[in-house]
């Protein structure tokens, strides 16, 4: 399966003009449920298919974002089997994924938090709008 996912980019990489369509993408999905299920339900196995891609995508992920964090970066050695597997077997996914920036913090939530010291809380006072009365 993960094979199929690798030479059929058009499932799962938006970035490209095929994964646009939606009816080619779907027919794809069912092709493959077809040949691994020729018995069963193809909506169904469909389904089934689409969830077990985006449960090993997403956990493939958050590995990679652990992986790369800072200070507490997660170390390989930590990984289950599991996740060894799912780390190297999805590697060719490394092309979309696109992590989020942490939250930003209000400059009032910084101080609050850091006693009201502008260093601490790292905020320069370019960034700050000061009022003049």
């Amino acid at each position: 399966m993960v094979e199929w996912l690798r030479v059929n980019p058009m499932v799962w990489n938006p970035k490209l003009n095929t994964y646009k369509d939606t009816g080619k993408r779907l027919k794809r999905w069912e092709d493959q449920a077809q040949v691994l299920n020729p018995s069963h339900d193809e909506i169904k196995d469909v389904t089934h298919l689409q969830r077990w891609f985006r449960s090993l995508h997403d956990l493939h992920v958050k590995l990679d974002k652990d992986l790369k964090s800072g200070a507490g970066a997660r170390e390989l050695t930590s990984m289950t089997e599991r996740e060894t597997w799912i780390n190297t077997q999805f590697t060719f996914l490394k092309g979309i994924i696109r992590h989020r920036r942490e939250p930003l913090v209000s400059v009032r939530t910084a101080l609050q938090n850091t006693g009201g010291d502008l260093a601490a809380a790292g905020v320069h006072r370019r960034s700050c709008r000061w009022s003049h009365r």
